[in-house]
This record gives structure tokens, sequence and C-alpha cells, in this order.
């Protein structure tokens, strides 16, 4: 899948949920083992941070 990286081979499982964030909403930092998660966007905007300290 498209932003796996090479060395990683891609997800059989994919998963999609329906949530709803209140404004300022906010996760906990998680990790998503096993599958492949996809965020699409219905209103507003979301700022998706990943990688080492959470910075990209």
């Amino acid at each position: 899948m498209s932003g796996s990286p090479k060395s990683q081979p891609a997800q059989k499982t994919f998963r999609m949920n329906l949530i709803i964030i209140p404004p300022a909403g906010a996760a906990e930092p998680h990790l998503h083992k096993g599958y492949e998660a996809a965020i699409y966007i219905l209103r507003r905007r979301v700022d998706t941070r990943y990688g080492q300290n959470l910075r990209k």
C-alpha cells in the first residue's frame, strides 16, 4: 500500500471506523499494529503526526 515503508510487507487487513472528534479533540499517541488505517475528513481538518517524536 502507498505510504508503507518498502521494508515492511503490505498489510492484508484494512479497517475504517466512523468516529466523531469534537473541536480541539485529540487522541493519545498509539500504534495500529497489524493493519493499515485511513482518515477520511468530512468537515474541518485534522493534524496527523507520526514517526519519531511525532513530528511528521
